[in-house]
């Protein structure tokens, strides 16, 4: 857990890598960010499944009246019958940048 400042009505990008080592879930784990207002705004990266290496990336606008965020690493429980998780999962590099436009509203 990681809690950090941002700019009210600021958009941000935050990329890092995922290496997944036989992760053997369906719900791998991933990386949410929390953006706290009124209303807490989340968006959540792509789960590591399996074994890979990947660059992924989050898009998100501060409201109004957020200030600062929460970054987490969860894995949601898995309903099926063998829903034990075994492997590795690295995450490094995080890279938080300011964005000058708007990310879509379709944003991963």
């Amino acid at each position: 857990r990681h809690f950090f400042f941002v700019q009210p009505e600021q958009a941000y990008r935050l990329e890092f890598h995922v290496n997944a080592l036989g992760i053997t879930t369906s719900n791998g784990p991933f990386v949410e960010v929390a953006v706290s207002g009124l209303q807490t705004e989340r968006v959540r990266s792509e789960a590591a499944v399996g074994t890979g290496d990947w660059l992924q990336g989050l898009s998100f606008r501060a409201p109004a009246d957020g200030h600062w965020a929460e970054l987490t690493v969860q894995r949601q429980r898995s309903s099926k019958l063998d829903n034990k998780i075994l492997g590795d999962a690295w995450y490094d590099d995080f890279v938080l940048e300011i964005v000058d436009t708007p990310p879509p509203d379709d944003a991963p």
